[in-house]
């Protein structure tokens, strides 16, 4: 039987249309990480405070309401013309479907004032930027195992062996005595030396 990851060419699933959307999604997200920069560059440049993005009535906010709400209606704007619209318009006056709208609006605004605060205190606080670095590196990483070390075979001729004796082991024991984010790590490092070992040489 034949692998059906084997073949030579594109499967007919992986529409051309899909790979244009998809396409698109990619220099959407660029564009969009692009414009964010800009903006953040600029506010910083024109010497506005992380602060400003608190809830007025927050210990250390440097907002007043009519600076909050200019921020709100700056990010409202780009979610296009009926945004605003839907934002003033009396909850009484809509349908449900409608208020749900509204409310999931309110929702997504409130995350991204939340992402622009943490973006400018990034930019202008020195001390949390320190801190969130640090934070970074002490972060757990996942360990190195050698795959001799869980009794796995080694060698490229010997990969799908390891990969199955591994399977097995996850399959058939209940409470492993054997740490198993190690095995994942161990299993990880198979399939990267499969690839590595199966690339065409030039």
């Amino acid at each position: 039987m034949t692998n059906v990851n084997e073949a030579t060419q594109v499967p007919t699933r992986f529409t051309r249309k899909a790979a244009t959307l998809l396409c698109k999604v990619t220099k959407g997200e660029e564009s969009a990480r692009k414009a964010a920069q800009a903006a953040y560059d600029q506010m910083v440049a024109d010497k506005m405070l992380w602060t400003d993005w608190l809830p007025v009535k927050t210990e250390g906010s440097t907002a007043t309401p009519e600076l909050r709400e200019a921020l709100f209606a700056a990010r409202r704007e780009g979610f296009g013309a009926w945004a605003p619209k839907l934002h003033a318009t009396p909850n009484k006056a809509l349908s449900a479907d409608k208020i749900a709208q509204k409310n999931k609006l309110r929702t997504d605004l409130n995350k991204k004032i939340t992402d622009d605060k943490e973006a400018m205190r990034l930019r202008l606080d020195v001390e949390y930027r320190a801190s969130k670095s640090k934070a970074k590196d002490r972060a757990p990483k996942t360990p190195t195992v050698k795959l001799e070390e869980l009794g796995l075979a080694t060698g490229k001729d010997k990969i799908l062996e390891s990969l199955n004796q591994a399977k097995k082991r996850l399959q058939e024991t209940e409470k492993p005595t054997y740490d198993p984010v190690a095995l994942l790590a161990a299993i990880e490092g198979a399939i990267t030396l499969a690839n590595t070992a199966f690339e065409p040489k030039h």
